[in-house]
């Protein structure tokens, strides 16, 4: 199981890529949040910008394609995309994440 993170410069912006990220099945769950503040060089100096984050809940065999809707469809030219290995997870949540996402394995499945 994996943890993606990705972040937009609109809340429609997040909910388009969440909305795409599900309907694709390529996320069980998307998280949104924000506004949240963001500070970052760019072009030689520092931006304060508002942003919306996005956690997607996802699994091995999903994770590279997600990366590459997330980098597709988004509108930065360098956005933010951070995967985290999820170390441990409730059976009932993992089964579900599997369940939903359409694949053979079950609660038993390596995470």
């Amino acid at each position: 199981m994996f943890q993606i993170i990705t972040t937009t410069d609109t809340e429609h912006k997040a909910k388009a890529l969440a909305q795409l990220s599900l309907s694709k099945k390529l996320a069980a769950c998307a998280q949104i949040s924000g506004p949240i503040s963001s500070l970052y060089p760019w072009n030689g100096r520092i931006q304060e910008e508002s942003e919306w984050k996005i956690d997607f809940k996802t699994t091995d065999e999903k994770t590279k394609s997600l990366m590459q809707l997330i980098e597709e469809n988004h509108s930065y030219e360098i956005p933010e995309i951070i995967v985290t290995k999820i170390v441990d997870i409730s059976p009932n949540y993992k089964k579900w994440i599997f369940d939903t996402l359409s694949l053979e394995r079950g609660a038993g499945a390596e995470v």
